[in-house]
């Protein structure tokens, strides 16, 4: 006979455990001091195993029911509930362990030798600027596109397209990595597509070098004592484009070691003196030397 919320009230505790069954696998087990927990009773892979579905009066008798038939739906699918739930729970704390700010520190981590130490204090600083405040506490499986959607719009309202464009890209890498590492599932960043959520930036071209400013250009280039291989990138550069379009054409090259022909002593490369003489298609009979 099915159970009722006044036959349990009325129950008294024995010396012995007692067990009142309601149907399908169900019932109430009440201990010698009083205590009361619901209990299914099932089988599963010929075994026979009991699955503990909470304790009265918190879980009243309609919830125990509801619960037993919870589990016997996952039963017939051939699932064990007693494995579902465990795998519940281990999902649950894997969501409460993996936020975006874990994940991220993790991420930071494996990514360490790739970057200086400048470099890395500055990716994570931006992510915590912008993106921890909102959704570091948060677990990664639950992110949603539209999360991450309006941080970079936010940053982007605010005139700063550059930082918003940087800032996008490094919840994608984040998410990929979780993904490549099962921490989730699917990447809730895949979706988003950057000339979708950024507004096309107002490129302004700086002025092409004339001629005429060539010469001063170069003596000032040669003079400059700031990063030495900036300076290099730029002699280069100017090495490298196509003679029709500078009207310059490099015609020799010296490298000096305190003027000792056919002798050249090891110095760092941006202590080489190099010289360079130059001449203009328009007045070759001018060359200037730097």
């Amino acid at each position: 006979m099915p159970l009722t919320d006044i036959a349990i009230r009325k129950v008294q505790p024995t010396e012995k455990v007692q067990r009142l069954a309601d149907g399908a696998g169900l019932y109430l087990e009440v201990s010698p001091s009083c205590g009361k927990w619901w209990r299914m009773k099932y089988r599963y892979a010929g075994k026979e195993k009991r699955l503990s579905l909470g304790t009265y009066p918190s879980t009243t008798l309609k919830e125990a029911r509801a619960r037993r038939d919870q589990a016997r739906k996952l039963l017939a699918a051939g699932t064990d509930p007693s494995v579902a739930r465990q795998q519940a729970k281990a999902a649950q704390r894997q969501m409460a362990t993996h936020t975006l700010e874990a994940v991220t520190r993790a991420w930071l981590s494996h990514r360490a030798n790739a970057w200086t130490e400048s470099t890395r204090t500055a990716i994570a600083a931006s992510l915590e600027n912008h993106v921890f405040p909102n959704l570091g506490s948060r677990p990664l499986s639950l992110i949603q596109p539209g999360d991450i959607r309006t941080i970079v719009q936010t940053i982007e309202a605010k005139g700063a397209s550059e930082t918003a464009g940087r800032v996008f890209q490094r919840p994608r890498a984040i998410c990929r990595y979780a993904v490549a590492h099962e921490l989730i599932e699917t990447d809730p960043t895949y979706p988003l597509k950057p000339a979708e959520i950024l507004k096309p930036r107002k490129v302004q071209h700086r002025a092409a070098l004339s001629e005429s400013d060539v010469p001063q250009f170069l003596r000032k280039l040669a003079n400059y004592q700031g990063d030495p291989t900036t300076k290099a990138a730029l002699e280069l550069l100017m090495c490298g484009v196509d003679s029709d379009l500078t009207a310059l054409r490099l015609r020799r090259w010296w490298i000096s070691a305190e003027q000792r022909p056919g002798r050249c002593e090891v110095k760092p490369r941006w202590q080489v003196v190099v010289r360079r003489e130059y001449f203009c298609k328009k007045c070759p009979q001018d060359p200037f030397t730097i």
